[in-house]
């Protein structure tokens, strides 16, 4: 029998790892049996958790099941002429997340940690706001967009907790970003025709969309950036904008991190981030990189490596103006160039009202999209366009707050590690993500998410380490 300790086993618990994840998570597409890709998802995470040695493995098979989710149902889906059962199977990837998570726990191979009170505080709020919630299946949806960032967050703290595991992840995660990038630009030279092949219809059908993807392209694949129209690149994604997420944590990583010695490997790969952002048109993510990378900017004009006091004020001063900056500026644009997006702004101003007038929330799942028979305007005021208004909007201040902790203790966790100032910048990714999700629905998405999380969880992981041996 294969040691678990065993370097050389660590690939073989890998692919039987993907075998079953992946394997039955397309089979059920095809069948339309979905528990069949639930039990996958679960015999998959008790595997990965099994590796002790070359742990990226762990955060690498969850962001790979992520990033093919839509391209199984799609495929698998078409060829089975699969529809509604469809629905359950986009919940595999987050399952299998929430699987990993919780083998760990009990394992004993991560423990709670100060994240898990701030979790159980916005926990609190849902079950409040459940006494009023609305459908089972939205409330389901809720619950998971409001604990995914947790669940990724300790999965990073524990599979990435050494620079070079990090090191190691990002270069897998570049890989599969080349491979997202040419798959998308054949996919927007193909264009619907191609995407017809591979499902569209049925992966848009599982989103709850029966009407989109059947004679032409979702309007979600068209946008304009300052007037300019644009057609959107959506990959193996399906998803213009969850997928500018996720090239944005790519071009994060491919930045800031000392993944290569090569320069002009990195400086290339860099680049061709930076133009795959661009091609999705999405706003959320290239918010997310701009709040970055101006923190990281104003970090380095402010920080001294010698001094412990003036490197943690600098994080927080620098944090402070880029968010004043990315504010400002969206602003600006949502009043001058607008376009699609003013829909955005009307959320944030509308919602904010009605937040007010009833602070203790209208309940789990109510409000926003989900009013079905709702006019747009009573969807905006209700959260339609934004993350945080929405869940403001449903758990009222209280969950608000609750929330604001949740990504306030993330940001102190991965800064911790203060005398490491290449890896300390990432501690900015928290606070952007929470920032951003003001102007953003899909931030808090497991598409979009988790990228980012594994990340910010990584640089909790290295304190971990470091306090250890100074305990030795």
């Amino acid at each position: 029998m294969l040691s678990y300790d065993n370097r050389s086993a660590q690939p073989l618990q890998y692919i039987a790892c993907l075998f079953f994840l992946l394997g039955t998570f397309s089979i059920a597409s095809l069948t339309g049996f979905n528990y069949f890709g639930i039990f996958g998802a679960f015999i998959g995470a008790f595997l990965i958790t099994e590796i002790n040695v070359n742990k990226q493995y762990i955060a690498f098979s969850i962001l790979l099941s992520l990033s093919l989710q839509n391209l199984i149902i799609g495929i698998f889906g078409h060829l089975g002429n699969q529809f509604e059962s469809l629905v359950i199977l986009t919940q595999v990837p987050f399952l299998f997340l929430f699987f990993t998570y919780s083998f760990l726990i009990l394992k004993r191979k991560i423990f709670f940690s100060k994240l898990t009170i701030c979790i159980g505080l916005l926990l609190l709020t849902v079950l409040f706001a459940a006494t009023e919630g609305g459908g089972l299946s939205n409330m389901v949806l809720q619950v998971r967009n409001l604990t995914t960032f947790y669940f990724a967050f300790e999965v990073g703290r524990y599979s990435l907790d050494s620079p070079l595991l990090l090191k190691k992840f990002i270069r897998m995660f570049l890989i599969l970003a080349i491979v997202m990038f040419l798959s998308g630009i054949v996919l927007l030279i193909g264009g619907f025709q191609l995407y017809s092949y591979i499902g569209i219809r049925n992966v848009y059908f599982a989103k709850g969309l029966s009407n989109e993807g059947i004679t032409g392209m979702p309007g979600r694949f068209t946008t304009d950036i300052f007037n300019i129209p644009i057609v959107r690149m959506g990959s193996l994604y399906f998803e213009p904008v969850t997928l500018s997420y996720f090239f944005s944590a790519a071009f994060v990583c491919s930045y800031i991190i000392k993944w290569t010695k090569s320069i002009v490997l990195s400086v290339t790969m860099t680049l061709l981030m930076g133009v795959a952002i661009l091609l999705t048109g999405g706003k959320g993510g290239m918010l997310v990189l701009a709040s970055v990378l101006i923190s990281t900017l104003f970090f380095k004009i402010f920080s001294s490596k010698f001094i412990h006091f003036r490197m943690i004020s600098s994080f927080w001063l620098a944090a402070f103006l880029s968010f004043l900056i990315i504010g400002v500026f969206s602003n600006f644009y949502g009043q001058e160039y607008a376009g699609p997006s003013a829909a955005h702004f009307d959320t944030i101003s509308q919602t904010w009202t009605t937040i007010v007038q009833k602070p203790f929330g209208h309940g789990l799942a109510q409000g926003g999209f989900d009013q079905t028979d709702a006019s747009f305007s009573d969807m905006e005021s209700t959260g339609a366009e934004s993350a945080l208004m929405s869940f403001g909007y449903q758990l009222g201040i209280q969950g608000l707050i609750a929330l604001f902790l949740c990504f306030y203790e993330m940001t102190k966790m991965t800064i911790s590690n203060y005398f490491d100032k290449e890896h300390m910048v990432l501690g900015f990714i928290p606070f952007a993500l929470f920032a951003v999700s003001l102007f953003q629905l899909n931030t808090y998405t497991p598409q979009a998410i988790v990228p980012f999380m594994f990340i910010a969880g990584s640089l909790a992981g290295f304190d971990s380490r470091n306090k250890e041996r100074r305990s030795i």
